[in-house]
């Protein structure tokens, strides 16, 4: 699938240059990245370009099949976490309260549940908070809960390094 170069960048395009330079740091060897760098995300960026282009790894092909736009389900999940923080004030800083994996398992009983379904034994809040709805429902309130876990592990690396 041939790029349109003159296309204004969507998110889907900066989520798949993120994963190709992640995984270009994950497989390359010896790149070394400076305390600087990982600390300013333009000069990581310009470090991983320029450690891509001198190892011929720039302009890394799109997989078949890869969207340009966010696709309904992607807006769906976005829009759900919205609504967590916006709605139910599930903020940032209330999810960095969580311990470890509780946004992971709240995700993980949605993703496997239907309407009507009991909590799984796992569920990690009160009953009151176990609303299952039908399966696309589900899933939504899921990927919106495990893109709450990457934040908060995220902003805990952060702190962690900082």
């Amino acid at each position: 699938m041939k790029q349109n170069e003159d296309a204004a960048p969507s998110i889907l395009d900066d989520v798949w240059r993120d994963a190709m330079r992640y995984r270009f740091v994950r497989v390359a060897d010896g790149v070394r990245i400076s305390h600087e760098a990982a600390r300013d995300p333009v000069v990581y960026d310009e470090a991983i370009d320029r450690a891509m282009r001198e190892r011929g790894c720039g302009g890394l092909p799109r997989p078949e099949g890869f969207s340009r736009d966010p696709t309904q389900a992607v807006l769906d999940v976005l829009a759900e976490r919205s609504r967590q923080i916006e709605v139910e004030g599930w903020t940032p800083e209330h999810d960095d309260e969580h311990s470890t994996q509780e946004l992971a398992f709240a995700a993980s009983c949605y993703a496997t549940s239907d309407e009507g379904d009991p909590p799984p034994a796992v569920w990690p809040w009160h009953l009151s908070w176990w609303k299952p709805t039908d399966r696309r429902r589900n899933l939504e309130k899921a990927g919106a809960l495990i893109l709450a876990e990457i934040e908060r592990l995220d902003r805990m690396t952060e702190r962690q390094e900082g």
